[in-house]
């Protein structure tokens, strides 16, 4: 390999741990060449960067709960609309296991027909001024009201509410 054995150790300082790595390059027949550098910023911002993830998978997990709790049908989607969360009341009410609708474009999960997702992609495009809640009716019987917001903590990103409505609908018939 020409990067050589990298090996990280981390010593103490009078300023504080820092963290280098060396790494020895054959150079030549009969010799090595020792490259160390200081990667104290890139092993902090890498530890950094764990805590944070570890702090937000336990956000994740508390929403799914109170989601879970509440029995809301919620999905996360990404920016090409795919599915990166849903929780357990959106994967019952859809008929699917949770494991399905990830990585899935979310009108797939809903629409019957090519005409019905491009309807649903049509409603989701407009402005939330304009867009108001949609009703779909499910393969299964039942019907869906939707409800598509912005992810307050991500520009990218959008929540997709479902609401079990099919009760509400008989009654109305």
């Amino acid at each position: 390999d020409h990067r050589g054995q990298a090996v990280v150790c981390t010593v103490e300082s009078p300023n504080g741990p820092r963290s280098f790595e060396a790494r020895l390059l054959p150079f030549g027949d009969q010799q090595a060449l020792a490259l160390i550098r200081d990667v104290t910023r890139r092993v902090q911002a890498e530890a950094e960067l764990q805590r944070r993830t570890k702090a937000l998978r336990g956000l994740e997990k508390n929403l799914a709960g109170l989601l879970d709790e509440l029995e809301v049908g919620a999905l996360a989607l990404d920016a090409n609309g795919c599915c990166v969360f849903s929780s357990v009341a959106a994967a019952t009410t859809l008929g699917v296991d949770r494991a399905e609708l990830h990585g899935r474009e979310w009108q797939e999960t809903l629409g019957n027909t090519r005409v019905e997702q491009r309807e649903l992609l049509a409603w989701a495009r407009r402005p939330r001024s304009q867009r108001g809640r949609r009703t779909v009716s499910l393969p299964s019987g039942q019907t869906i009201e939707l409800d598509l917001r912005e992810d307050p903590l991500s520009a990218e990103r959008q929540l997709l509410f479902l609401y079990d409505v099919t009760e509400v609908q008989s009654l109305r018939r």
